[in-house]
């Protein structure tokens, strides 16, 4: 399994992975956005030409020590294999690389996710009402790079 930045990859090919995350991630993302400004921090793990699963993360602007976890899809039939480990261990390397202390995340509280996240080092933190918008409550998670 080989993990490469976004910008390796057509934005349709992203867009497949991701379409693998549904119901919990946004029905629309502009992956153009994500593969033109955040490729360094976001990455898509492929075996041969099929694509296994992607992550979505950037630099906090008002936090350079911060990276944040956006999105995470792994396709079916690659689930249970580790790639949500090989994806979020790109993240932290890359996070690390850039000098960074932490990598989080947020997560809709009815997620099964939310049982994932700890296996890869990620505390929660507890649930913020209205984190992103109104009735959009998220359990966020923390990984110290420390």
């Amino acid at each position: 399994m080989i993990v490469s930045p976004l910008n390796a990859f057509s934005l349709q090919q992203i867009q497949s992975i991701f379409s693998q995350g549904e119901p919990w991630l946004p029905q629309q993302t502009d992956y153009w956005l994500w593969q033109t400004c955040f490729a360094s921090t976001s990455f898509i793990a492929a075996e041969a030409e099929a694509l296994a699963g992607g992550v979505l993360a950037c630099l906090n602007q008002d936090a350079l020590e911060e990276v944040y976890v956006d999105q995470v899809a792994v396709d079916r039939a690659w689930r249970g294999r580790g790639v949500t480990g090989l994806l979020l261990e790109a993240v932290c390397t890359a996070a690390r690389r850039r000098g960074c202390k932490k990598v989080w995340l947020s997560t809709d509280p009815a997620n099964p996710a939310m049982q994932v996240w700890p296996r890869y080092g990620f505390l929660p933190l507890g649930v913020k009402p209205d984190f992103k918008g109104p009735g959009k409550d998220r359990a966020l998670f923390e990984r110290s790079l420390a």
